[in-house]
């Protein structure tokens, strides 16, 4: 358990979480009109990409993203707390490192 407490307290230590501007939520705004600008993000210590959002958006997100939500290599930890949910993504993914370029975390 403790070996537990301590991975997750490495991925989520210096996160320091934004949201996004207006300017931004025109970027991320589809034809579908989900919204995916309804979370909170940052990069981590490690230089992953941390994202805090609800249960609800996390699907429009990984949708968005182009994510198929049965195969996990991209997240490295994620944690749901009732309808929050705190996703760390591999920035070494190509797309995961394209999101981060669009938020301006690079």
């Amino acid at each position: 358990m403790q070996n537990i407490i301590e991975t997750i307290k490495e991925y989520l230590n210096g996160i320091e979480l934004q949201r996004l501007t207006d300017e931004q939520k025109v970027k991320f705004k589809n034809n579908y009109n989900c919204k995916l600008y309804y979370f909170e993000y940052d990069i981590n210590e490690n230089g992953d990409l941390a994202i805090q959002t609800t249960r609800d958006n996390y699907t429009n997100l990984q949708y968005y993203m182009g994510f198929d939500h049965k195969e996990n290599e991209y997240i490295k930890l994620k944690i749901e707390l009732g309808d929050i949910v705190i996703i760390i993504y591999n920035i070494e993914h190509e797309r995961v490192a394209g999101l981060a370029k669009k938020l301006g975390l690079n």
